[in-house]
């Protein structure tokens, strides 16, 4: 019976300390067609924007609001200051630490069926250090080698004050020692 006490705790200090983990793990493809306002894979690179981190900026903005309205979100803006640029192949491991966006080119390809290639948009989900994205585009309308990596930050989001934060863990504290207390008996 205690062993059972036991894990019961353990399950719900667990439960506890996942509302405070951010997950993070991967970037999400969040390209939506500017035409239709659904998710693709990618759009043509005169959809996106153009060359330019102007264009690409502008491009990521206009379609995270897209995102934001089909899938009910609420992805923060970016900002163009503190942008990192890999122009001219695939630069490799890249760090994203510091921000929220990458705005991926790759050139049309073989079977590619835009002239000028595909811009996808990636939300980067809290993501630090270094990620190598595919050297590949996922297509229709690049299909080949990337290109072009822009990264982006957001705005600053509002963090609970400090009381806030503070009433929060005093909380969680008192329902683990209420946990407890009530386990061993």
């Amino acid at each position: 019976m205690k062993t059972s006490k036991s894990v019961a705790f353990a399950l719900l200090a667990l439960a506890c300390l996942s509302f405070s983990v951010s997950a993070g793990a991967a970037p999400l493809n969040i390209t939506m067609d500017p035409n239709t306002g659904l998710p693709v894979s990618d759009v043509s690179l005169g959809q996106g924007g153009d060359y330019s981190v102007t264009g690409n900026f502008n491009f990521a903005v206009a379609n995270i609001s897209l995102y934001n309205s089909f899938s009910a979100t609420s992805l923060p803006t970016p900002v163009m200051d503190g942008f990192a640029s890999y122009i001219y192949g695939n630069p490799g491991p890249v760090d994203l630490t510091g921000f929220d966006y990458a705005i991926l080119h790759y050139v049309k390809g073989k079977g590619g069926t835009s002239q000028a290639g595909g811009v996808e948009v990636f939300y980067l989900d809290g993501m630090t250090g270094n990620f190598t994205f595919p050297d590949m585009g996922l297509g229709p309308n690049g299909v080949g080698h990337l290109s072009t990596v822009r990264l982006f930050g957001s705005a600053p989001q509002s963090v609970p004050d400090a009381g806030s934060t503070l009433a929060l863990l005093g909380i969680s504290l008192s329902g683990l020692a209420y946990a407890r207390r009530f386990l061993n008996r």
